[in-house]
Protein backbone atom coordinates (compact mmCIF):
# COMPACT_ATOMS: atom_id res chain seq x y z
CA UNK A 1 0.00 0.00 0.00
CA UNK A 2 2.53 2.65 -1.03
CA UNK A 3 0.84 5.71 -0.76
CA UNK A 4 2.02 9.27 1.09
CA UNK A 5 -0.37 8.15 3.51
CA UNK A 6 2.29 5.80 5.24
CA UNK A 7 5.40 7.30 4.36
CA UNK A 8 7.09 6.67 7.66
CA UNK A 9 5.71 3.40 7.77
CA UNK A 10 6.78 2.16 4.52
CA UNK A 11 10.29 3.82 5.28
CA UNK A 12 10.33 2.12 8.29
CA UNK A 13 9.37 -1.26 6.55
CA UNK A 14 12.67 -0.32 3.57
CA UNK A 15 15.23 -0.25 6.32
CA UNK A 16 14.24 -3.29 8.04
CA UNK A 17 14.18 -5.35 5.30
CA UNK A 18 17.09 -3.97 3.42
CA UNK A 19 19.59 -6.03 4.50
CA UNK A 20 18.15 -9.19 3.56
CA UNK A 21 16.87 -7.34 0.51
CA UNK A 22 19.09 -4.54 -1.00
CA UNK A 23 17.00 -3.08 -3.76
CA UNK A 24 15.35 -5.61 -4.93
CA UNK A 25 11.51 -4.50 -3.59
CA UNK A 26 8.72 -4.65 -5.21
CA UNK A 27 6.11 -1.44 -4.63
CA UNK A 28 2.89 -1.86 -4.90
CA UNK A 29 1.85 2.08 -5.85
CA UNK A 30 -1.81 3.08 -4.76
CA UNK A 31 -2.22 6.10 -6.87
CA UNK A 32 -4.80 7.88 -4.98
CA UNK A 33 -5.29 6.23 -1.51
CA UNK A 34 -9.26 6.29 -0.44
CA UNK A 35 -9.19 9.66 -2.81
CA UNK A 36 -7.62 11.82 -0.71
CA UNK A 37 -4.07 11.34 -1.13
CA UNK A 38 -3.60 11.47 -5.12
CA UNK A 39 0.14 11.10 -6.03
CA UNK A 40 0.65 14.37 -7.97
CA UNK A 41 -0.16 16.21 -5.00
CA UNK A 42 3.13 14.99 -3.31
CA UNK A 43 5.53 14.92 -6.27
CA UNK A 44 8.48 14.32 -3.74
CA UNK A 45 7.14 11.20 -2.46
CA UNK A 46 8.18 8.59 -4.97
CA UNK A 47 11.61 10.02 -5.46
CA UNK A 48 12.70 8.62 -2.33
CA UNK A 49 12.45 5.27 -4.25
CA UNK A 50 13.66 5.36 -7.80
CA UNK A 51 15.33 1.71 -7.83
CA UNK A 52 12.45 -0.52 -6.94
CA UNK A 53 9.92 -2.47 -9.18
CA UNK A 54 6.75 -0.74 -9.57
CA UNK A 55 3.68 -1.98 -9.86
CA UNK A 56 0.30 -0.45 -9.82
CA UNK A 57 -2.35 -1.67 -7.04
CA UNK A 58 -5.29 -0.71 -7.73
CA UNK A 59 -6.36 2.98 -7.65
CA UNK A 60 -8.20 3.87 -4.27
CA UNK A 61 -7.59 0.53 -2.23
CA UNK A 62 -11.11 0.95 -1.79
CA UNK A 63 -13.84 -0.80 -2.70
CA UNK A 64 -16.47 1.88 -3.39
CA UNK A 65 -19.34 -0.57 -5.55
CA UNK A 66 -21.08 -3.36 -3.11
CA UNK A 67 -19.19 -5.57 -1.17
CA UNK A 68 -19.00 -9.29 -0.43
CA UNK A 69 -17.01 -11.70 2.52
CA UNK A 70 -14.06 -10.10 1.04
CA UNK A 71 -15.21 -6.62 1.80
CA UNK A 72 -15.22 -7.93 5.36
CA UNK A 73 -12.17 -10.12 5.69
CA UNK A 74 -10.41 -6.84 4.07
CA UNK A 75 -12.09 -3.48 5.58
CA UNK A 76 -13.78 -3.13 1.77
CA UNK A 77 -9.83 -3.21 0.40
CA UNK A 78 -11.54 -5.35 -2.32
CA UNK A 79 -11.60 -2.38 -4.97
CA UNK A 80 -11.22 -4.58 -7.84
CA UNK A 81 -14.45 -6.46 -7.05
CA UNK A 82 -16.18 -3.28 -7.17
CA UNK A 83 -15.30 -2.63 -10.72
CA UNK A 84 -17.18 -3.56 -13.34
CA UNK A 85 -16.69 -5.16 -17.24
CA UNK A 86 -17.89 -1.78 -18.47
CA UNK A 87 -15.56 0.12 -16.74
CA UNK A 88 -12.20 -1.85 -16.22
CA UNK A 89 -10.21 -0.15 -18.44
CA UNK A 90 -10.74 3.78 -17.56
CA UNK A 91 -10.07 2.27 -14.36
CA UNK A 92 -6.60 0.77 -15.70
CA UNK A 93 -5.46 3.56 -17.55
CA UNK A 94 -6.52 5.99 -14.71
CA UNK A 95 -4.27 4.06 -12.04
CA UNK A 96 -1.18 3.91 -15.16
CA UNK A 97 -1.81 8.26 -16.21
CA UNK A 98 -1.16 9.32 -12.77
CA UNK A 99 1.70 6.93 -12.12
CA UNK A 100 3.19 8.56 -15.35
CA UNK A 101 2.45 11.73 -14.35
CA UNK A 102 3.81 11.35 -10.94
CA UNK A 103 6.91 9.24 -11.65
CA UNK A 104 7.28 9.68 -15.23
CA UNK A 105 7.08 5.62 -16.37
CA UNK A 106 3.76 3.03 -15.88
CA UNK A 107 4.11 0.15 -13.89
CA UNK A 108 5.07 -3.30 -15.94
CA UNK A 109 3.16 -5.49 -12.99
CA UNK A 110 -0.38 -5.26 -11.50
CA UNK A 111 -1.05 -6.01 -7.92
CA UNK A 112 -4.65 -6.22 -6.76
CA UNK A 113 -5.79 -4.88 -3.77
CA UNK A 114 -6.54 -7.48 -1.21
CA UNK A 115 -5.46 -10.51 -3.51
CA UNK A 116 -8.84 -9.92 -5.34
CA UNK A 117 -8.94 -9.99 -9.10
CA UNK A 118 -12.52 -9.20 -9.24
CA UNK A 119 -12.86 -11.77 -12.36
CA UNK A 120 -11.55 -9.50 -14.79
CA UNK A 121 -10.03 -11.37 -17.86
CA UNK A 122 -6.22 -11.51 -18.31
CA UNK A 123 -6.06 -9.93 -21.71
CA UNK A 124 -7.31 -6.76 -20.53
CA UNK A 125 -4.52 -6.14 -18.21
CA UNK A 126 -2.03 -6.94 -21.27
CA UNK A 127 -3.89 -4.36 -23.38
CA UNK A 128 -2.91 -1.95 -21.13
CA UNK A 129 0.70 -2.95 -21.31
CA UNK A 130 1.05 -5.03 -18.03
CA UNK A 131 3.20 -7.11 -18.73
CA UNK A 132 2.55 -9.59 -15.68
CA UNK A 133 -0.21 -9.92 -12.52
CA UNK A 134 1.16 -10.77 -9.11
CA UNK A 135 -1.29 -13.04 -7.79
CA UNK A 136 -1.67 -14.43 -3.90
CA UNK A 137 -0.53 -18.08 -5.44
CA UNK A 138 0.94 -17.08 -8.81
CA UNK A 139 2.55 -15.11 -11.13
CA UNK A 140 1.12 -14.65 -14.78
CA UNK A 141 3.42 -13.16 -17.47
CA UNK A 142 1.57 -11.97 -20.55
CA UNK A 143 3.54 -14.68 -22.22
CA UNK A 144 1.54 -17.23 -20.85
CA UNK A 145 4.31 -18.29 -18.03
CA UNK A 146 2.65 -18.69 -15.13
CA UNK A 147 4.87 -19.34 -12.05
CA UNK A 148 3.75 -20.49 -8.45
CA UNK A 149 3.99 -18.29 -5.38
CA UNK A 150 3.94 -19.23 -1.69
CA UNK A 151 2.58 -15.57 -0.08
CA UNK A 152 3.82 -14.81 3.42
CA UNK A 153 1.29 -11.87 4.01
CA UNK A 154 0.21 -10.62 7.72
CA UNK A 155 -1.99 -7.78 6.77
CA UNK A 156 -5.03 -8.65 4.60
CA UNK A 157 -7.30 -7.00 7.75
CA UNK A 158 -7.46 -4.83 10.49
CA UNK A 159 -7.09 -8.16 13.05
CA UNK A 160 -4.53 -9.82 14.53
CA UNK A 161 -6.73 -12.99 13.74
CA UNK A 162 -5.88 -12.53 10.09
CA UNK A 163 -1.68 -11.92 10.27
CA UNK A 164 -1.80 -15.21 12.26
CA UNK A 165 -4.01 -16.76 9.22
CA UNK A 166 -1.49 -15.33 6.89
CA UNK A 167 1.24 -17.15 8.45
CA UNK A 168 -0.30 -20.15 8.94
CA UNK A 169 -1.20 -20.37 5.59
CA UNK A 170 2.58 -19.50 4.56
CA UNK A 171 3.68 -22.51 6.43
CA UNK A 172 1.48 -24.78 4.87
CA UNK A 173 2.04 -23.86 1.32
CA UNK A 174 5.62 -23.78 2.21
CA UNK A 175 5.09 -27.58 2.42
CA UNK A 176 3.73 -28.13 -1.09
CA UNK A 177 6.27 -30.24 -3.36
CA UNK A 178 5.95 -27.87 -6.31
CA UNK A 179 8.78 -25.88 -5.32
CA UNK A 180 7.09 -22.07 -4.68
CA UNK A 181 8.55 -18.69 -4.80
CA UNK A 182 7.87 -17.16 -1.65
CA UNK A 183 6.48 -13.65 -1.55
CA UNK A 184 7.36 -11.55 1.29
CA UNK A 185 4.37 -9.54 1.82
CA UNK A 186 4.08 -6.33 3.98
CA UNK A 187 1.45 -3.73 4.55
CA UNK A 188 2.15 -0.17 6.44
CA UNK A 189 0.39 -1.74 9.71
CA UNK A 190 3.68 -4.61 9.87
CA UNK A 191 5.84 -1.20 10.72
CA UNK A 192 4.27 -1.14 14.46
CA UNK A 193 2.93 -4.86 14.72
CA UNK A 194 4.22 -7.90 16.04
CA UNK A 195 4.15 -9.45 12.82
CA UNK A 196 7.53 -7.30 11.22
CA UNK A 197 10.05 -9.59 13.78
CA UNK A 198 7.93 -12.82 11.54
CA UNK A 199 8.78 -11.51 8.28
CA UNK A 200 12.64 -10.67 9.18
CA UNK A 201 12.85 -13.79 10.92
CA UNK A 202 11.62 -15.84 7.61
CA UNK A 203 13.88 -13.69 5.36
CA UNK A 204 16.84 -14.47 7.60
CA UNK A 205 15.66 -18.24 7.53
CA UNK A 206 15.35 -18.14 3.70
CA UNK A 207 18.78 -16.11 3.15
CA UNK A 208 20.57 -19.15 5.77
CA UNK A 209 18.88 -21.64 3.32
CA UNK A 210 20.38 -20.37 0.06
CA UNK A 211 17.33 -18.14 -1.15
CA UNK A 212 17.88 -14.80 -2.82
CA UNK A 213 15.81 -11.89 -3.07
CA UNK A 214 14.58 -10.67 -6.89
CA UNK A 215 12.14 -8.36 -8.40
CA UNK A 216 8.88 -10.13 -10.31
CA UNK A 217 10.17 -9.01 -13.67
CA UNK A 218 13.17 -10.79 -13.20
CA UNK A 219 11.43 -14.06 -12.48
CA UNK A 220 9.92 -13.96 -15.97
CA UNK A 221 13.12 -13.83 -17.74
Amino acid sequence: DVSPRFQCDIETLITAVAPYTGDRISLGIVPNWHGLFPLTDYPDFLSSYPEYEVLLHGYYHERRKGWGPASILSSHSDEMNGITQENIDTFLQAGQDLLQSALGRTAPGFLPPAWQGGGHPHEVFWQKKFKYIVGHSSLIGQSGIELPLCTWSWGAGQSDMMGYLGDYYGKIRSLLPDSPIHVIALHPQQASNRFLSRALSLLEKLSLEGFEAQVFENLLI
